[in-house]
């Protein structure tokens, strides 16, 4: 795990992404750090995100060394505290965990992208340098487990049909595809969705943390249809699991998805090829190919890794 030199600092976080925050958080508190966390624009979510107690739900009554936030409206709230307390000296990042936007407040901030694809994307945007830190992932907890493979594939995310970059009609046209072709593959919807935008032979619901990685270790192929997005932590998580992923070959995902090697790429579009691909996969897990894919979010995507790598962004410039 990555160890941040800097012993004993004292962290604000403007929590926008509970679930992620609540990872990162806990590796800043086991290197040794104060973290205190208040919520602005997102709520905070109890039944899906765990909150370490040593946390402090405040703002500090002393100066921080760094305040992090995740999302426009936050940043705006951390500027306008650091003004207001008048905290010279405390450093303020934005992650972008999803597309930046066009607004002259980014260039008062340290901007963290979380991936390669993004950084380019706000570079042209606004001319703006930012580092690069993945979307954390919790390898230890995510990771192969000794249960049987089923015929059965899975795809995972919150709002499919309401969300438009969630591919719901290429969803559609897949599975029912899958299953005209292949009725004997069990098919799953895993996250916050509604059971009636789906055909009835789906199985659709929400999963806690526990129970999402035994239901990844029963399937033999997890599958996303995400036509415009950065890497969802969803993939992420399943790579970590030692699956055999396939999605659509957007730009940020081969940055850890090497095609036939580490999970499998289709273009966007070719839903008959990707739902061919995904009866392939089905029936033939690829046991090498899900320890490629864990190595690659292990390198990559390690919460400590992240965490100290966050830090480092927002206290040294240089390394922008």
């Amino acid at each position: 795990m990555s160890q941040d030199p800097r012993k004993n600092l004292t962290i604000l976080l403007f929590s926008a992404h509970p679930p992620i925050d609540s990872e990162i958080m806990a590796k800043w508190l086991q290197m040794g750090h104060t973290v205190y966390k208040i919520s602005a624009a997102v709520g905070w979510d109890n039944e899906y995100s765990d909150l370490d107690k040593r946390v402090l739900e405040m703002i500090p009554k002393s100066k921080p060394d760094v305040i992090v936030c995740g999302s426009l409206l936050d940043a705006y709230f951390a500027l306008l505290l650091k003004l207001l307390k008048k905290w010279i000296g405390t450093k303020i990042s934005f992650i972008h965990w999803w597309f930046p936007p066009k607004n002259p407040l980014l260039y008062f901030v340290r901007n963290i992208s979380v991936c390669e694809y993004e950084r380019r994307y706000l570079r042209s945007l606004l001319r703006i340098n930012s580092g690069v830190v993945y979307c954390p992932v919790d390898v230890e907890h995510f990771r192969a487990l000794p249960v049987p493979k089923r015929k059965r594939a899975i795809t995972i995310g919150n709002g499919f049909k309401t969300r438009s970059i969630m591919g719901y009609d290429h969803l559609l046209k897949i599975i029912t595809t899958i299953h005209n072709r292949s009725p004997d593959i069990e098919l799953s919807v895993f996250g916050i969705n509604n059971p009636s935008d789906f055909p009835d032979y789906v199985e659709v619901r929400a999963l806690k943390k526990e129970e999402l990685l035994v239901e990844i270790n029963k399937a033999s192929c997890v599958f996303f249809t995400t036509t415009k997005n950065l890497i969802m932590n969803s993939l992420q998580i399943a790579m970590a699991a030692e699956s055999n992923v396939v999605a659509f070959d957007l730009e940020p995902l081969k940055e850890v998805i090497e095609d036939g090697v580490s999970g499998y790429l289709i273009k966007l579009g070719e839903d008959d090829v990707f739902a061919n691909r995904v009866i392939e996969v089905s029936g033939n897990y690829n046991r090498e190919m899900g320890e490629r894919a864990r190595q690659s979010i292990v390198n990559k995507c390690e919460s400590g890794l992240v965490a100290g790598k966050i830090l480092d962004l927002t206290i040294n410039r240089k390394n922008l």
